[in-house]
């Protein structure tokens, strides 16, 4: 399972960076300084499903370090393949469908004035600096968004790596110690 997610990740992260890298390089060569709104709208909301995923997936990771060290005897029934795939699935569906939300208010905004982000990633701090409504919605969709994202994910890795620690401490043995902490 670890393999796996791992593979996930390392999948997560070259999408990650191909999200902004490209435009990036163009605008330092000097090739491309503008970027159209639907362009920017599609890199805002990949890189940062890309991110929220990335939460998700560690959390995932975190939760399969806590059964492999504190379950060992059951982790391969409670740690199959089916529940792998099933955990690195709806951590993609959560990252994508939590940004979707952002995205579909973030595309109904207007815009009324200069339209130049002086940055080669568009955020939502670009978007609602342009817009010419209302943004309060957006405003506070991006924090109880990023709130559920980051707390929910550091909560599952935070927990898990307590019970991780607490159960390593109990081991009698220098050995033993040193064999669980490097499964971590």
């Amino acid at each position: 399972p670890m393999y796996f997610l791992l593979c996930n990740l390392s999948f997560l992260e070259i999408w990650f960076t191909t999200a902004c890298v490209p435009k990036a390089i163009g605008v330092m060569l000097g090739t491309s300084q503008t970027i159209s709104f639907t362009v920017c709208l599609l890199q805002l909301f990949f890189s940062l499903s890309m991110g929220s995923t990335e939460c998700f997936l560690l959390a995932v990771m975190a939760y399969d370090r806590y059964l492999a060290i504190c379950h060992p005897l059951r982790y391969s029934s409670l740690m199959n393949s089916t529940i792998t795939v099933r955990l690195a699935l709806i951590s993609w569906l959560c990252g994508f469908l939590a940004i979707s939300v952002l995205a579909s208010l973030i595309a109904r905004l207007s815009f009324c004035g200069p339209n130049i982000i002086n940055h080669f990633v568009c955020d939502i701090d670009s978007w609602i600096a342009l817009s010419c409504t209302d943004t309060s919605l957006i405003e506070l969709a991006a924090f109880i968004i990023s709130i559920i994202v980051v707390v929910v994910s550091c909560a599952i890795t935070l927990v898990s790596y307590f019970y991780i620690i607490s159960t390593i401490l109990r081991i009698p043995s220098a050995q033993g110690w040193q064999k669980a902490f490097s499964t971590c």
